[in-house]
């Protein structure tokens, strides 16, 4: 019972099926913040995160706008203007190029150093998907080869149908492909649409292409997102393959030369476009048109001059066009207008238009490449009509009901495989194949590696046990190296793990709906613990007290604190943002005292040293607006008064601050660091100098109290943004989360600036005598001038544990110091000369 109200829960929370009277529009815009406007007024009233809870909601457009939403809202410039990620793509190049080049000094950590990916590289059923696709294109010669493209993840290719996959575009200025056209004369000249193409929303860098099979890419039909323009499909001429037509937002684009040059044939916005098989005068365009009435539209001549063939009159109305071999007089046509979805059929050659049926979806239309009586349509599931669409049954499920084939949620596209007559649909969890002969489905999701990550967690107790909440293919699990299981289905947010108990995992949906499980969720036994009322961001912050594994910090509209992981809660703070409609972004505890907890909303900081007794509200330098606001928070080990911020958005030199007053006060230590966002830090606390990490759009930095500025942390990873850090000590291991490319890990030392043995300028050394060490530690001293030395052992936290000050004459000896009440574990040792320069020693007490 258990399982089923969950999965009934989840169906209710992840489905796609697009709700007329949710959908908008408006009139294009470069601006972040002309859009969140308008479209927040278009949804008042209409979808609510409450709603959402009680699971009274489906994945409409409005949580669609809501991922996208959070997505961009810390990145985009100063005004609200999307940003140059031409130019930013230029800067994770140059600076990939130069760490790539160089070795730094050893007081510094080695830029040498490898990204590995560690996410998940196998499909492993339809209710857990790999990440997700929106177009394929096949090799017109090998049936094996063909490419796939990711809205968020790029454009991936095959060689061995579907088993392995390889990245092609991972220089692309913007990871980000919506549809593919290979040529079918020379499949080494690609072309993609750069941005994701579902919602009009979501705008584009125009046309790609390649000349090498995809190892190279540079621009053919350019735009920047200003321009505000979305591409949504791409078709290429049967015949004549240097005849393109792209239908987008400001028109239908066509080439006749290959790419070299481009013009709008048809002004007004366009959501499809597709050619009559095996024919390159005839095409076929469906207009968007949301105020007016979308129509359909047809082309005698390649596509130079149109004429309007529908007359369905209908505002609010999305088209969906299909075409088949198998009649390639055929032209079938999709309808989803006010609420009411219907298909049409044409059988002579759009001549004529006739309604057919009403429809149960209409993300995805696809005709049978080999029997004009199958019809596929895609929502949540997909559907077929064996009837030619007179009526509809369910064809698969999203999850395994013992009834249906499972494939995952949210069918986007579908195409056939000219050369092996296959048929292939893209969804929210990747690629599927259908054998129309056999009615067989496989999944062909192995390597295909663009699960987009919002955040993770880590066990200290397993180096290998780890969670992640992904968009819309649930929470994830490591459970061995390359295994992987699920938690909670839908959008998985933010997560935790107990560090002493990592049975006891945390994990959410949108908005701050809250699990808990004993069993790291491996029989679905698992509670709701969300506190009652409360509702959070799109991802809600909540952290476990680090001296309190069992309490549970939160921030919604308010902070709120369970002592008994999530059973009960107490709200600790009354209005603090100032709106019953505000949420907080980031929390923090102090491990040095967990009565302090900072939280964050746009650029201000509230601290409270007394558990939320009282609160002070600090206003940042990074001033007042959304468009650079606090994306993490984080407490220096071993102090309550001493916090970092980072910050999202694109205002040159305002990336990273510290207060050592709580917040009343910040130094901006920015630095080099490039002009992009930042999006989320963490300290290595096993690291004497704290080495500070931060993740951004274009990698991963590190500095720490030995470095005056910022250092590119490794290579390795592809252009994408970094949305999460974690460290698990026991295997030395940073991991980054990524929107779009899963996991990656990289070696940390912790020991930078620690050594064995120490010899200071006036030729004084210093060495321990053994490591690990039980009551006593040992170090042999060879002083060859007199002087002052203070010695000070800290533990991983950071606290002061022990200092010592002692005259050091001229000899040789051993020094010890008494350690016996030392808790076993690690520390560090300094050794600090008159001259104030300092070593350090790192020991394990046992």
């Amino acid at each position: 019972m258990k399982r089923s109200i969950g999965l009934l829960s989840v169906f209710l929370l992840c489905s796609t099926r697009l709700f007329s009277q949710d959908e908008f529009h408006i009139a294009p815009s470069g601006n972040f913040n002309d859009i969140k406007q308008q479209a927040d007024l278009f949804f008042a009233g209409r979808a609510n995160d409450s709603a959402l809870k009680n699971g009274e909601v489906e994945d409409n457009d409005y949580l669609r706008y809501k991922r996208w939403e959070w997505y961009w809202s810390t990145r985009v410039m100063p005004d609200g203007s999307f940003p140059d990620l031409a130019a930013q793509g230029s800067i994770y190049r140059d600076l990939n190029a130069a760490a790539a080049s160089q070795r730094l000094s050893s007081s510094v950590q080695n830029t040498s150093l490898q990204w590995t990916n560690i996410s998940q590289t196998y499909g492993d059923g339809g209710y857990s998907g790999m990440g997700r696709a929106t177009s394929i294109a096949f090799d017109p010669n090998d049936s094996n080869t063909f490419f796939v493209g990711a809205p968020i993840g790029g454009i991936w290719k095959t060689t061995d149908g579907g088993q392995t996959y390889t990245p092609l575009g991972d220089s692309l200025p913007y990871v980000s492909v919506g549809t593919i056209a290979v040529d079918h004369r020379n499949p080494n000249n690609i072309f993609i649409t750069v941005g994701d193409n579902m919602g009009w929303w979501n705008y584009g860098l125009g046309v790609y292409r390649s000349t090498d099979g995809g190892v190279t890419w540079s621009p053919s039909l350019s735009s920047n997102f200003i321009s505000g323009i979305s591409y949504y499909r791409m078709a290429m001429s049967p015949q004549a393959p240097d005849t393109i037509l792209v239908a987008a937002s400001d028109g239908l684009h066509r080439t006749t030369d290959g790419g070299n040059t481009w013009n709008i044939v048809h002004t007004g916005g366009f959501r499809d476009v597709c050619f009559r098989p095996g024919d390159g005068s005839v095409v076929y365009a469906a207009s968007d048109d949301y105020w007016g009435y979308s129509e359909v539209y047809r082309s005698l001549d390649a596509g130079a001059t149109w004429t309007q063939i529908s007359s369905f009159n209908q505002n609010y109305n999305y088209l969906h066009l299909s075409t088949t071999p198998a009649d390639p007089d055929r032209l079938g046509i999709s309808c989803d207008y006010s609420g009411t979805m219907s298909y049409y059929v044409s059988i002579d050659t759009g001549s004529t238009i006739n309604y057919r049926a009403p429809l149960p979806a209409t993300s995805m239309l696809f005709l049978s490449p080999t029997d004009t009586s199958i019809v596929y349509v895609g929502g949540v599931d997909v559907q077929v009509s064996g009837d030619g669409g007179t009526t509809w049954t369910q064809l698969t499920n999203w999850y395994n009901d013992g009834v249906h084939p499972t494939v995952h949620a949210d069918q986007h596209f579908a195409a056939f495989n000219p050369v092996n007559g296959c048929c292939y649909f893209c969804n929210d969890g990747g690629l599927f194949r259908l054998r129309e002969s056999t009615e067989t489905w496989t999944e062909l999701n192995d390597g295909f590696v663009t699960t987009q990550f919002y955040r993770i967690a880590v066990s200290q107790m397993n180096p290998v046990f780890m969670i992640g909440g992904t968009q819309d293919n649930g929470g994830r699990k490591r459970i061995g190296i390359n295994q992987w299981a699920a938690t909670n289905g839908g959008d998985a947010m933010d997560n935790a793990i107990d560090e002493t108990n990592d049975l006891t995992i945390y994990t959410t949906y949108v908005s701050g709906l809250l699990y808990r499980s004993y069993d790291q969720w491996n029989f679905d036994t698992y509670n709701d613990i969300t506190p009652a009322g409360s509702t959070g961001s799109w991802v809600t912050p909540y952290v476990l007290d680090p001296n309190d594994q069992s309490r549970i910090i939160a921030g919604y509209q308010d902070v709120y604190a369970s002592p008994d992981q999530g059973a009960t809660w107490t709200q600790l703070s009354t209005n603090l943002t100032g709106a019953s409609t505000s949420t907080l972004s980031c929390i923090a505890v102090a491990k040095a005292n967990s009565n302090v907890i900072y939280t964050t909303i746009d650029s201000k900081v509230f601290a409270t040293n007394d558990f939320g007794q009282t609160w002070n509200t600090h206003l940042t330098p990074l001033g007042n607006s959304n468009f650079t606001s606090i994306t993490s928070i984080a407490v220096f080990p071993g102090t309550t008064d001493t916090v970092y911020i980072t910050a999202g958005g694109y205002t040159a030199n305002k990336k990273v601050y510290r207060s050592i007053n709580g917040g009343a006060s910040w130094t901006n230590i920015s630095g080099s660091l490039p002009n992009v966002p930042v999006n989320c830090c963490i300290f290595n606390r096993a690291s004497y100098f704290h080495d500070l990490y931060i993740g951004t759009d274009v990698g991963v930095f590190m500095m720490n109290d030995t470095m005056s500025t910022w250092m590119y942390y490794g290579t390795g990873m592809p252009n994408t943004s970094v949305t999460d850090l974690e460290i698990q000590y026991a295997a030395g291991k940073l991991r980054a989360a990524t929107y779009g490319r899963g996991i990656w890990e990289i070696d940390i030392d912790g020991t930078t600036g620690i050594s064995s043995a120490v010899t200071d300028a006036q030729g004084n050394e210093f060495s321990l005598v053994m490591n690990p060490v039980t009551d006593q530690l040992l170090m042999d001293a060879h002083i060859s001038a007199d002087q002052h030395s203070v010695f000070r052992i800290y533990d991983v936290s950071g606290q002061l544990v022990l200092t010592k000050e002692q005259h050091t004459p001229v000899g040789n000896y051993q020094l010890a110091f008494d350690v016996h009440e030392l808790s076993p574990g690690m520390y560090f040792l300094g050794v600090e000369n008159a001259e104030g320069v300092s070593r350090v020693f790192r020991f394990i007490k046992e």
